[in-house]
Parts: C-alpha cells; structure tokens; sequence
C-alpha cells in the first residue's frame, strides 16, 4: 500500500470512527451486552481490515454501518457456539456511552430488541439512527419496499409486546 493509499484509509477510518461512534456502542450493546467495549474493538478491527476493499458503490457511512452489523451478528453466533476469539488490538474506549443514568424506556428498548430476529433487530436499530429506508435496504441488500413493510411488522411486534409486557 503507497503513502496515499495508507493516509486515505486512515482518514475513512477517521471519519468513520467520529460519524458512528454512538451507533456502533448501540449495535455492540444489543449484540454482546456485557462484552459491548469488546464488540466495539472487534467492530473497529473488522472495519479497518476491510477498507481496502471499499469501492465506492455504497456511501461510506452506509459500507461501515453494514460492516459494523456482521461483525455483530457474527460474533453472536461465534458466542452461542463459545468459540468468541479475543479481539487482536485495543482502541481507547472512550466511544461508548456511559449506561448510567439509562432510561426505563431504554431499558424496554433493549428487551424488545433481544425478541426480534437478527434481521429485525438490524432493521430497527439502523431505523433508530435515522437512516432512510433508502440507506437501510442498501445495507441490508433487500429493497425499499421490503424494509417499510419489515418496519410495519417491527411495529405490530412492538405493540403486541407492549401490551404483553403490560399485563404481566
């Protein structure tokens, strides 16, 4: 790798880290809970292993938020199987959000999305960050219309949970 090749991939890596910070502690505390700041570094890894290969078809932000999904989701399973590998390197952890002082409604949140399927679960937590169907469905690889209609059932999910919830 030239010089250049190296300065532009540690500045994607740069931007990277600094827009998704937040999302990427979310994502690594609804895949790993208690190993999330582990999650995180692996995610971290995962992304900077992979920036050679960004090619420029999806928007960086889009790319890394689907890297930062497989890693998570493949190191769930790697964990029901108990085969979780230690991460390679430690990055300060300074990018995950303090969990004291969480909301009751985030509490809920985090319950609700141990329910959802892995698929469900990545759905919603892009929907969460605000990120188009548009921007969902291009990480996802799935259309625009499959998301709005995963969204739809996320939502009835939501409701019967809820209402579930209330009465026990």
């Amino acid at each position: 790798m030239t010089t250049d090749e190296n300065s532009l991939r540690e500045q994607r890596f740069d931007w990277i880290v600094g827009e998704n910070r937040d999302r990427f502690g979310r994502i690594a505390r609804v895949y790993a809970g208690n190993d999330e700041e582990d999650l995180v570094q692996e995610i971290l890894m995962q992304i900077w292993r992979s920036l050679p290969g960004y090619d420029l078809q999806a928007r960086l932000g889009t790319w890394s938020y689907r890297v930062a999904l497989n890693t998570a989701i493949s190191w769930k399973r790697r964990k029901a199987r108990g085969k979780r590998r230690a991460p390679e390197t430690r990055l300060p952890p300074d990018h995950l959000q303090s969990r004291a002082g969480e909301s009751n409604e985030l509490r809920l949140l985090e319950r609700f999305l141990q329910t959802l399927s892995e698929i469900d679960r990545a759905v919603l937590l892009m929907y969460l960050d605000d990120l188009t169907s548009t921007e969902i469905a291009a990480s996802i690889g799935v259309s625009n219309g499959a998301i709005r209609t995963r969204l739809s059932r996320i939502r009835d999910q939501l409701r019967d949970w809820e209402r579930d919830d209330d009465e026990s």
